[in-house]
């Protein structure tokens, strides 16, 4: 007996209705139908994605743009997923996929290369961007012991962030069989399709995982690029990159190491392919970047339109030399002069307070803003009698140079050197 038709055995009428389940929308509100959940995706969810992918106006903007499917919770994001929900996803995919019109993409870290392998046998269909996030939220509804729980499926623009006005396909109230109840409540694990964006980035621990993620990306990328030519050399420019950012192009030339066709050359002069990196600093605390890496011809200098990959990496390091006490010394006498406490908030924000020699508190809650190494902060000096705009260069050696200079004339600047004590 197939899901749809126990579905229907499930199906509860507490009213009586002319409508069947399939027409919940039609019904009216004194008349309830209950039905089992595989029923209600089956029979009415899926039809409805389907519909609006297919025809709906609102999704002109996206028809250039693939999508993923993922787990809300309300208006968050969620990078963690449960059974219940990934088995949800999979019956989408395979319907969804019958339609060569809508766009449906997956996105999964590439495993880290441990052979050679040739451009022709890498796989290249994970590394598009996905602009759209179809989601699923699903949550227990009514008294614990009845199994009843709540649907939406929405859609939200991962650029913007906003959600998509009119995409909206829900049921109050469906029945889950004891085993969905029990996926739904199973421990969620990571969501390995949202791996390396916003809502699930690389961390510092993580660096082989999203060199091997970036070198498949390229790879793909060279393949479409299709020079005509049995081997590629590259080079790449990495002199806008910091020092704990090249650790990670190391790791990605490494892995292109594996490819026979692809051999990374010191100078652009010998190279038939120039990829530009940057990390960009973007999110609060200014922790969360993203690793460009853009692809251009040597022959014509021109970027390759279209050729370009990008990562979301958490730099947690920043937190772990940031939070902390840190002594507030003169620079030639090195005399203490206070402290400045800094730790961060749940809304991943710096806060510092600023202590006299003594202890005394001088100014709490004073906002750090953290670019990189590049630390600054604005507070009222009471001894001066003035405001003063703060800047701060982070070292390796746990010290700290600031420069203060008064708000907002940019004047009698003064020279401090911070050491974090801990």
């Amino acid at each position: 007996m197939n899901k749809a038709i126990k579905g229907m055995l499930f199906c509860s009428i507490v009213f009586l209705v002319v409508a069947g389940c399939a027409n919940l929308g039609t019904i009216k509100p004194e008349k309830k139908v209950l039905c089992h959940l595989d029923y209600w995706i089956d029979a009415v969810a899926l039809k409805e994605i389907v519909h609006k992918l297919k025809n709906d106006s609102f999704f002109k903007a996206y028809k250039d743009s693939s999508f993923i499917i993922v787990k809300a919770n309300g208006e968050k994001i969620e990078n963690k997923i449960d059974p219940l929900t990934e088995d949800l996803r999979q019956r989408f995919e395979l319907e969804l996929r019958k339609y060569p019109e809508i766009d449906l993409g997956r996105k999964h870290p590439a495993s880290r290369i441990d052979r050679p392998y040739t451009l022709q046998n890498i796989e290249c269909d994970t590394f598009a961007e996905n602009r759209l996030l179809l989601t699923i939220d699903i949550k227990k509804v009514g008294a614990v012991k009845e199994k009843y729980a709540r649907v939406a499926i929405g859609a939200i623009d991962s650029e913007s962030g906003k959600w998509v006005k009119g995409f909206s396909v829900y049921n109050n109230q469906v029945i889950l069989s004891k085993n969905q109840e029990s996926a739904l409540l199973a421990e969620p694990k990571p969501d390995e399709y949202l791996r390396g964006t916003k809502y699930a980035p690389f961390t510092s621990k993580d660096q082989d995982d999203m060199a091997a993620y970036l070198a498949n990306n390229l790879s793909c990328i060279f393949k479409k690029l299709d020079l005509g030519r049995d081997n590629l050399t590259v080079h790449v420019d990495e002199s806008k990159l910091g020092g704990h950012d090249r650790n990670i192009i190391r790791l990605i030339e490494k892995q292109l190491n594996y490819c026979n066709e692809i051999q990374r050359v010191d100078t652009r002069k010998n190279a038939d392919l120039i990829l530009d990196a940057e990390m960009i600093s973007s999110g609060a605390g200014m922790e969360l970047s993203q690793l460009w890496l853009e692809v251009y011809q040597k022959d014509t200098g021109a970027f390759a339109k279209g050729f370009t990959t990008y990562a979301y990496y958490l730099n947690e390091e920043i937190h772990e030399r940031l939070t902390g006490i840190w002594e507030i010394r003169s620079v030639k006498g090195h005399d203490l002069e206070g402290q400045l406490r800094i730790s961060k908030t749940e809304n991943d924000e710096y806060l510092g307070s600023l202590f006299d020699s003594s202890g005394a508190l001088l100014q709490p809650e004073i906002i750090i803003h953290v670019n990189k190494n590049i630390v600054t902060w604005r507070y009222y000096d009471r001894n001066y009698r003035a405001p003063y705009d703060v800047k701060g260069v982070l070292s390796d050696d746990s010290s700290m140079a600031v420069a203060m200079s008064r708000y907002p004339f940019g004047d009698e600047v003064k020279y401090k050197k911070l050491v974090l004590f801990r």
